[in-house]
């Protein structure tokens, strides 16, 4: 009689599965490329639309110069990164990236305000990855888009 709940039961199939889903995760992470909207805090500093290969939070990290929080906006959603700490060390008002907020998130108006560099990017999929910001925000803010 089999045991559903041994391995063994399965023999190689198993181990067969096993194998594939660790390689689809391999090709699926060894592929993943973004497109994001860095928006510096220093208005004299251009809005920049990157490609990043196979970003994680240390990649936003550097960018925003510390650990990382996560702001949603919708309309198309969209997520902010910015530095959690931003307003306790001093950094700079984003002018730029605040009005951006204020515009998708009339309830913060005049409420609360990003500082320091910001990224924007698409909210995460299903896996819990960070996606492509929408589009519509590049053609928003990239000078050279237009």
């Amino acid at each position: 009689m089999t045991d559903p709940d041994d391995p063994a039961t399965y023999g190689e199939d198993l181990g067969d599965l096993a194998d594939l889903a660790d390689e689809f995760e391999r090709q699926r992470q060894a592929t993943r490329t973004i497109t994001v909207i860095i928006i510096p805090a220093d208005d004299d500093h251009p809005i920049a639309v990157r490609m990043l290969d196979n970003p994680d939070y240390r990649t936003y990290q550097q960018i925003v110069g510390g650990v990382i929080d996560a702001l949603d906006i919708d309309g198309p959603p969209a997520s902010f990164f910015l530095n959690d700490e931003g307003k306790l060390i001093g950094l700079p008002l984003n002018r730029r990236a605040t009005a951006l907020m204020w515009s998708h998130r009339p309830e913060l108006t005049y409420v609360d305000v990003l500082v320091g560099d910001v990224v924007l990017v698409g909210q995460p999929d299903a896996e819990g990855d960070t996606t492509s910001v929408p589009d519509l925000y590049v053609q928003l803010l990239d000078a050279d888009a237009r």
